[in-house]
């Protein structure tokens, strides 16, 4: 019975663990990312865009577009589930292209560009982001 019962705290233990790594805050906060433009036709290779998340709300981005630039802006992750998949990202900065606002996947780390009516969100395809840690 008491092995048993230790068992279970293990586990339970291991869940809570788990649970915590798996906010969206942890996927972006205090990393640093290549953003990669898909579906967007006037995007050049060339161009090397990255994106750092701060603990503090702050975003800088880096582009290497004609030469090195430096933008600085804030954010706001919502903590709210969206579609049962995204989080709201406001993020005002040049570098993230499309739009100020994003829905957030942090599975697929990918950002996408909506329109919402009705009170519906619907992802428009033209426009979306992915996220890859450097």
């Amino acid at each position: 019975m008491k092995k048993m019962i230790k068992v279970l705290l293990v586990m339970v233990a291991v869940v809570v663990v788990s649970a915590c790594g798996n906010s969206p805050e942890d996927k972006l906060v205090g990393k640093e990312f290549y953003v990669e433009y898909k579906k967007r036709a006037d995007s050049d290779p060339k161009i090397e865009v990255s994106v750092l998340f701060d603990k503090d709300g702050v975003v800088t981005a880096t582009s290497t577009e004609i030469t090195t630039v430096q933008a600085v802006g804030t954010y706001e992750l919502g903590n709210e589930l969206i579609n049962d998949k995204y989080y709201l990202l406001k993020a005002d900065v040049n570098g993230l292209k499309c739009s100020s606002e994003f829905l957030f996947d942090p599975e697929d780390m990918t950002l996408h560009v909506f329109n919402k009516e009705d009170g519906e969100y619907q992802l428009w395809d033209s426009c979306e982001q992915r996220l890859v840690e450097k």
